[in-house]
C-alpha cells in the first residue's frame, strides 16, 4: 500500500490563517526547511498564516521563508475562483483539486491541516496523485481501543471518520496521512495492515536552548489561594463552561482560596455567555478570577503556566491532543483533564495529573475540591511528564514530516513516541 517512488520534491499547502498552525510552520521551518536544499520544498500559505508564522521569526529567517513561499490569494487561479464564487469553503476546495491536477508526479502535496478536505479526498473519483496530510482528529480507532462515544452524534461521526480514513488507507494516490495519535497507527497497521499512517509529535515539546522550558517545582500555597489556569482560545469545546459551573458548585470557603485565571481570546460566536457565566460566578461567590482576553506569545504562557499551581483541560467532546498539556508537563505542573480521547488516555498513561468525566459536573467539583484542599494530585509524576514532553521535541516533528523517503523509514530510525507494549489502551 505504499508508494515506493519517492518524490524529490514537496508542496506544503495551508489555507487557515491562525490557531496553532503558524507555530507548527515555525517550528518547521526552524527545525527542517530552513536546514533543506534550496528548491526542495515550496510553501503556498494564506496570507494571513504567513504573517503570523514571521511574527516571531529573524529577519533573516523570514527573507529565507519568503523565498520558499507563494501566497495563496496571489495565485492567479485562486484569484479567478473567489471572483467566480462566493464560497471560499467551495473555493479552497476546488482550488486544492486544481493543485492535484496539475501536480508533477514526482512533487507530493503535503496539506497542513487534512481535516476539512477527508471527505473530498477520500470519496469523489478524481484522480489522487503522491498526496498526504496531518489529520488532526484520527477518531477512527476510539471504539476498538475503548475511549468513551456519548450519544448518537459521536457515534454516528466516528463511523463517517472509520469510513473515509479506510478509504484513505487503501486508495492509490494517498502518500502519508500523518497524525498526532499513536494509537491511530499502531491500528491501522494491525486492522487495515497498511503503513500509510504515520505518528509525529505535537511540536511543543523542549527546544534546545531554551532556559524558560527549564522545569521550576511547583510553588508552595502557605494558606494563599490556589491558582487554577484555562488558556489558549477561550470556549465552550476547551472545559470553560465545565469549570465554571463546577466551581458554581464548591462551598464559599473553597472558593476563598481559589484564583481563576483564563488566559485567552474569548471564543467569538460563545463570547456573551462566557462573560455572562464569568460575571455570575464573581458576583455570586468570594473567588478571585483573572480574565487576560487576548492571544498571548509563547513566553507569556509559559508564565502564566509556572505561575500556576494545576491547569485545567475539562475539554467537551475531546478528539485531538493538546499543546497545553504537554507545555504543562514541560513545567512540571499537573493537569485535571477530561477523561474523553486521547488527551485523558495521555495524561493517564504518562501520569500527567487526573482525569475527570467532565459530563459529570459533581465529580469535576470533587476533583476542584480535593485540590485546594491538599494542593497535590496524587497520579502526577514530575518525571514522567517531562519524559512525555521530551518526546514532542520540533526536531522530530520536523524530520517525519518532511521524510521524502519509503513513509515509515523515519519512523523505523527514530525513537517511538510512545511505546505500544505499554501503552495500547486495555
Amino acid at each position: 500500500m505504499i508508494v515506493r517512488n519517492a518524490p524529490d520534491h514537496r508542496l506544503i499547502l495551508d489555507f487557515a490563517p491562525s490557531g496553532h498552525h503558524s507555530k507548527y510552520l515555525r517550528q518547521l521551518f526552524r527545525y527542517g526547511l530552513s536546514g533543506e536544499p534550496e528548491g526542495r520544498t515550496r510553501l503556498l500559505l494564506s496570507r494571513d498564516l504567513l504573517a503570523n508564522t514571521e511574527r516571531d521569526l529573524t529577519a533573516e529567517e523570514r527573507g529565507i521563508l519568503r523565498r520558499q513561499t507563494n501566497v495563496i490569494e496571489e495565485h492567479p487561479v485562486y484569484r479567478w475562483l473567489v471572483k467566480a464564487i462566493k464560497s471560499r469553503a467551495i473555493v479552497e476546495r476546488l482550488f486544492l483539486e486544481y493543485l492535484i491536477a496539475t501536480n508533477p508526479a514526482n512533487c507530493e502535496i503535503v496539506l497542513m491541516y487534512l481535516d476539512p478536505f477527508l471527505f473530498q479526498l477520500a470519496c469523489l473519483p478524481l484522480p489522487r496523485r503522491c498526496v498526504s496530510g496531518l489529520l488532526f482528529r484520527t477518531s477512527f480507532h476510539y471504539r476498538y481501543a475503548g475511549f468513551p462515544l456519548n450519544g448518537l452524534r459521536e457515534k454516528a461521526l466516528f463511523i463517517a471518520k472509520y469510513a473515509m480514513c479506510y478509504v484513505c488507507a487503501r486508495r492509490p494516490g494517498f502518500r502519508r496521512i500523518l497524525g498526532l495519535d499513536p494509537f491511530a497507527e499502531l491500528y491501522a497497521e494491525k486492522k487495515w495492515r497498511t503503513e500509510k499512517y504515520v505518528t509525529i509529535p505535537d511540536p511543543i515539546g523542549p527546544e534546545p536552548g531554551d532556559p524558560s522550558f527549564c522545569a521550576k517545582p511547583p510553588k508552595q500555597s502557605h494558606g494563599g489561594r490556589r491558582v487554577f489556569l484555562i488558556c489558549g482560545e477561550l470556549s465552550r469545546h476547551k472545559g470553560v463552561l465545565v469549570a465554571l459551573r463546577s466551581f458554581s458548585s464548591l462551598e464559599p470557603e473553597y472558593l476563598r482560596n481559589v484564583s481563576l485565571r483564563l488566559v485567552g481570546p474569548l471564543y467569538p460566536p460563545e463570547r456573551e455567555v462566557l462573560l455572562r457565566e464569568l460575571n455570575n460566578l464573581r458576583k455570586r461567590q468570594p473567588i478571585e478570577i483573572l480574565l487576560d482576553d487576548r492571544f498571548v506569545s509563547d513566553l507569556e504562557l509559559t508564565e502564566h503556566i509556572c505561575a500556576a499551581d494545576v491547569v485545567l483541560n475539562l475539554y467537551e467532546r475531546s478528539y485531538g491532543s493538546s499543546s497545553i498539556v504537554i507545555r504543562a508537563a514541560m513545567l512540571a505542573r499537573p493537569v485535571i483533564a477530561t477523561h474523553q480521547g486521547l488527551v485523558g488516555h495521555l495524561v493517564r498513561v504518562h501520569r500527567l495529573g487526573s482525569v475527570v468525566n467532565v459530563c459529570d459536573i459533581g465529580a469535576v467539583a470533587d476533583a476542584l475540591r480535593l485540590f485546594v484542599k491538599t494542593g497535590r494530585i496524587a497520579d502526577f509524576d514530575a518525571g514522567a511528564a517531562r519524559a512525555y514532553a521530551e518526546s514532542c521535541a520540533p526536531s522530530v516533528f520536523a524530520q517525519r514530516l518532511l521524510s521524502l523517503d519509503d513513509p515509515r523509514q523515519e519512523v523505523r530510525n527514530a525513537a517511538p513516541i510512545c511505546n505500544s507494549a505499554v501503552d495500547w489502551p486495555r
